[in-house]
Order: structure tokens, then sequence, then C-alpha cells
């Protein structure tokens, strides 16, 4: 199996699921490569996650990346 690559916002992004089974009632491990001009970043994941999910679940240091979750909104009543 070859990894798939994509360049999205400047960050080249790879897929590769692992080779490894884990246990059959887990969904399968994947690793995720994050290459940004500040360094490499591999981490792994799960077939279904998000990168979001990726992201946050590993302390990835991607600047932006997540920051349009509501939750950093302030309440509706402030913004009115």
């Amino acid at each position: 199996m070859f990894p798939a690559r994509q360049l999205v916002g400047g960050v080249m992004r790879m897929f590769q699921a692992s080779s490894k089974r884990l246990l059959s009632t887990k969904s399968a491990g994947v690793k995720v490569c994050f290459k940004t001009s500040e360094g490499d970043y591999e981490v792994p994941g799960q077939l279904g996650e998000s990168l979001l999910d990726v992201v946050i679940n590993n302390d990835v240091p991607l600047d932006g990346f997540g920051a349009c979750e509501e939750p950093l909104q302030p309440p509706r009543e402030a913004r009115r």
C-alpha cells in the first residue's frame, strides 16, 4: 500500500494505513505525517478520525488549526 499525499494550505499531509492489526474491536490505526516549514510531525491516528481530532489528541503544533471551533467564540449575548 502506498501512502496518500495531499497538499493543503501549504502543508503536505501523508496518510498511510498501519501494517499492524490491533485488536479486532478497535479501528485500524494510521500514521499521519504533517510537514510544515517548522518541521515534520508523524503521529498516530485512527480510521474515521478527523484531522482536527488527530492534531488535538497528539498536541501537534499547527498554528490556527481548530481556531474556528465554537468554544473559542464569545457567547451569543456578547456578540449582539
